[in-house]
């Protein structure tokens, strides 16, 4: 059990490249567009940190209970990158019923003021 805290919170991030390719006008137009990667996983509200710090050490002292935990960070799920995966799921699945989907990265444009 203690395995899925260590993978959970201790993955690096690479940073994303730009995928476009091509120089036709269309593709340069697409280059020109900036673009924010949407984080899986947000803070956690702090009126809810310590509630669930200590069902977090709690089960985590089930596997070694003569140890001692600190937690140091909580995040919990982005809501909105939630919602955007499963609406995308949704339609790809509209498509190809049979078939299994991974949503790797969500990104969100940056609007230009």
């Amino acid at each position: 059990m203690m395995g899925i805290f260590e993978r959970l919170f201790r993955r690096q991030r690479a940073p994303i490249a730009d995928q476009t390719q091509g120089t036709t006008s269309a593709n340069a137009k697409v280059k020109a567009l900036k673009w924010e990667v949407l984080d899986g996983y947000v803070p956690q509200d702090q009126g809810q940190v310590k509630e669930v710090a200590i069902v977090t050490a709690a089960i985590a002292a089930g596997e070694a209970s003569a140890s001692s935990f600190q937690v140091k960070q909580i995040m919990k799920r982005n809501p909105e990158v939630v919602f955007v995966s499963l609406v995308a799921a949704a339609l790809a699945a509209e498509v190809y019923p049979e078939s299994r989907f991974r949503i790797t990265a969500i990104k969100k444009k940056i609007r230009r003021s």
